[in-house]
């Protein structure tokens, strides 16, 4: 798939931050068995703690790890402490794209469960696997990119980039599963609305890949090829909090729609969408 110039400068700007985060192993191992890796996606930090376990599904011959011996391996103790004590099962079931199933184990949010970076707000946490639909062993990482998109926003507008997001993953002891945590800026606030978790080949949403309808839903584009999972979370609407949620994106610069302004502004045109992804967000040392 023809990656855009933009997605060209995000790709080359996740190799940069990569080698520059700071984290308690090593970013690359030279070895692939439990290899381990963490890196920026915008500007990363990580904290967290309102847990929603998700029910494991078995494929092939795949034993996943439970969510807080994931959060163990990927470095994030406290976060596996908190994970290990808390727990209300959910269950999401699994889906399968080309060679691949995807597995949703775990949705967190919260704060303060984590060693890398200390932040004032929320987090969001995402942890799951993939592994091979027909049981063969990774060679490498699956190289398959996730983002939570958020119903009533454009793809390309809200997503793990523009929630400031970050990864940490590591393959499993025999190499049959690829284990990952992501985490954003708290979802929690806009959970009167439809989260989604999306997978896909790429880097940031595009509209080569997402189809935006005007009330707002989120779909993959029958034009898109490539492997693709969307997961519908549930949040806890008691949660939500519109006021915060568009206090957020006015920081961004991104304007608060509702599913009615939305409908109102008519279809986007696709062929034009922006990424809006700043200068800042490709330099990985700025802050702000």
């Amino acid at each position: 798939m023809k990656m855009t110039e933009l997605e060209k400068r995000l790709q080359e700007h996740a190799k940069i931050a990569r080698s520059a985060v700071a984290a308690p192993f090593d970013i690359e191992s030279e070895e692939l068995y439990m290899s381990k890796k963490h890196y920026n996606i915008k500007a990363i930090a990580l904290v967290a703690a309102i847990i929603c376990i998700i029910g494991t599904t078995v494929f092939a011959a795949v034993h996943f790890l439970s969510p807080n011996e994931i959060a163990m391996k990927a470095g994030y103790e406290e976060f596996a402490n908190v994970l290990e004590k808390d727990g209300t099962k959910l269950d999401i079931p699994p889906q399968q794209s080309g060679d691949y199933t995807i597995q949703i184990l775990g949705i967190t949010s919260g704060k303060n469960l984590s060693g890398f970076v200390d932040v004032d707000d929320g987090r969001s946490y995402i942890i799951g696997a993939i592994s091979k639909t027909d049981g063969t062993k990774f060679d490498d990482y699956a190289d398959i990119q996730m983002s939570p998109l958020v119903s009533g926003y454009e793809p390309w507008k809200v997503n793990i980039f523009t929630l400031d997001g970050g990864k940490s993953e590591f393959i499993s002891d025999d190499n049959l599963t690829d284990y990952f945590v992501y985490e954003c800026d708290t979802l929690e606030i806009f959970a009167d609305r439809t989260i989604y978790i999306s997978f896909y080949e790429g880097m940031a949403p595009s509209a080569e890949i997402f189809k935006y309808h005007t009330d707002g839903t989120i779909e993959f584009k029958d034009s898109y090829k490539g492997v693709k999972a969307l997961f519908e979370i549930p949040l806890d609407k008691s949660k939500a909090n519109p006021e915060k949620a568009a206090e957020y994106l006015k920081s961004l610069e991104i304007e608060n729609h509702s599913e009615q302004e939305t409908a109102d502004e008519g279809q986007i045109d696709e062929t034009t969408a922006e990424l809006y992804i700043t200068e800042a967000d490709l330099d990985p040392t700025s802050k702000e």
